[in-house]
């Protein structure tokens, strides 16, 4: 008899051990699919905010229960998404714009006459929605090109002032969605632009060449 109860105990532990695996894994992967991204969206935008940038938000696309979902654990101002991010001629750095990389919906960011380098435009490559980006006389250089390959709907990048130079046109050549490209006063020659033109020729390639 004794004997019987201690089975039925393992078997009934199990039994609960297992349900409650699959609950918590159920659990878990709802929270990184439907609510992670905006509790990451609201570290970085705090972030923005600290930075005094200038940013804009639109309502999030979703069904009811998801909204539901993110507000219970997230708030009611929660359930939006930030799609512009203005921190031009701000304190932003590489460490500021790895706290970035939760503005996961964010279509168009300005980094103009910041102190970034290519090490901080790394940590943006989770900006899968990012279609409009503005770079004017930053420290990025040639391998920043790499990068922008990982945004698969850029379309207008502004490298202007920047310290691009001929090694980067291949690299940028293979920007495919690319519709309008500015590398004005970059270490680019009129050679360099002109393979780009070439390369793209559904791309407006804008080039001035910088003055020795």
């Amino acid at each position: 008899m004794i004997v019987d109860r201690m089975r039925n105990w393992k078997r009934f532990s199990l039994r609960s051990v297992f349900v409650l695996m699959t609950a918590c894994c159920v659990f878990f992967g709802i929270w990184a699919r439907y609510v992670n991204p905006y509790r990451m969206q609201a570290r970085s935008l705090a972030e923005v905010k600290r930075l005094q940038g200038v940013f804009a938000e639109s309502p999030a696309q979703g069904t009811g229960w998801q909204r539901w979902l993110v507000t219970t654990f997230l708030g009611e101002e929660a359930f939006t998404r930030v799609t512009y991010v203005d921190l031009s001629r701000r304190n932003v750095n590489d460490d500021a714009l790895r706290s970035l990389a939760g503005l996961v919906y964010v279509e168009e960011l300005k980094l103009d006459f910041t102190s970034i380098t290519n090490d901080g435009l790394a940590a943006l490559r989770s900006m899968r929605n990012l279609q409009r980006l503005w770079l004017r006389y930053t420290a990025v250089s040639d391998a920043a090109a790499s990068y922008l390959e990982t945004f698969p709907r850029l379309d207008t990048v502004f490298l202007t002032g920047t310290h691009m130079t001929d090694a980067a046109v291949d690299r940028l050549a293979r920007l495919d969605s690319i519709s309008d490209l500015h590398i004005r006063w970059t270490r680019i020659s009129n050679e360099g632009a002109e393979r780009l033109v070439a390369a793209m020729p559904n791309c407006a390639v804008h080039h001035h060449a910088l003055q020795p």
